[in-house]
């Protein structure tokens, strides 16, 4: 590589927020123009499509508009839309045309979100069929033995106990780690062929003490039977929801609950 080349990396918001910049110049000046021609009579519009809309930015000239939305995703700017064109149907036009570039921006980071496959799995929101070819694309075993970890602390939404976990199992690629809602977070586990109940046992004892000494909080970790394929893991996650709920009613000096071993608590709760 010559001394003299150069390697620039620019994040997107940077490109982005530079063209909206420059655009702004050029709009810019090409009203100055129309302002000061000689040619031209001065004139105050009142029109109510030229009012500040937040987000929205019009001009018009020549009864021409251009209007500029911000494509959100995840709460942060994805793109920027711009849609110029003359009569009064341009803003509509630019709003649905943001709702269409969303909805494929969802619909393509589902396609390839291992997360999102996974909360749907256990959610059971999927068909025989679909989960495995959905499992396939996204490179997912799917005959692999698994167990679902569920952990609770005091704090719902606790992100240091969920940061905590995720350090944990940093190094294990084919474990997953999610949430389906607010009350704990989700360990997807995929087991070996010699790992049994009392290693899924001393495992759940290991969240609850790094917890306590990571995290510095009280938590309660709950574990399904063992599921053998994709389409078990929806059975598994009830069965460690069902050992939390049980266990924390009928067990409560305990933090760690086995729906394998709920014993006579199940029968009652049922």
């Amino acid at each position: 590589m010559s001394s003299k080349t150069k390697i620039v990396v620019l994040h997107m918001k940077e490109i982005i927020y530079t063209g909206i910049f420059l655009l702004f110049l050029i709009v810019l000046g090409v009203l100055m123009f129309f302002m000061f021609d000689p040619g031209k009579a001065k004139s105050v519009s009142t029109d109510p499509a030229s009012v500040y809309t937040p987000g929205i930015y019009r001009s018009s000239m020549a009864n021409t508009s251009c209007c500029l939305y911000k494509v959100l995703y995840k709460e942060e700017l994805a793109y920027i839309l711009i849609v110029w064109g003359s009569g009064d149907s341009v803003p509509t036009i630019g709003e649905l045309a943001v709702c269409q570039v969303q909805s494929l921006l969802e619909a393509y980071a589902e396609k390839n979100d291992k997360n999102t496959f996974m909360q749907k799995l256990l959610l059971g929101n999927y068909q025989d069929v679909e989960a495995f070819n959905r499992a396939k694309k996204l490179h997912i075993s799917s005959t692999a033995r698994r167990a679902v970890f569920l952990v609770e602390t005091r704090q719902a939404r606790d992100e240091h106990a969920l940061a905590t976990i995720r350090n944990i199992f940093s190094a294990r690629t084919k474990d997953f780690i999610t949430s389906v809602d607010d009350s704990g977070i989700i360990v997807i586990r995929e087991l070996s062929s010699t790992e049994s109940d009392e290693d899924m046992e001393d495992i759940a004892f290991m969240l609850v003490d790094m917890l306590g000494t990571e995290a510095k909080t009280q938590a309660w970790v709950s574990y399904s039977n063992t599921a053998d394929d994709l389409l078990q893991l929806s059975n598994a996650y009830k069965e460690a929801k069902t050992a939390m709920e049980i266990g924390k009613i009928f067990y409560s000096e305990k933090n760690v609950f086995s729906y394998r071993k709920l014993g006579i608590g199940r029968l009652i709760y049922q």
